[in-house]
């Protein structure tokens, strides 16, 4: 696995941790 690939995973957790976190925080629609 290059640093690229490892670097862009790690990107991708934060996406979904960041998206997580917004949709806990903004109510439903």
């Amino acid at each position: 696995m290059s640093g690229h690939d490892r670097q862009s995973a790690a990107q991708n957790a934060h996406n979904k941790t960041a998206v997580w976190l917004l949709s806990k925080l903004t109510p439903p629609f």
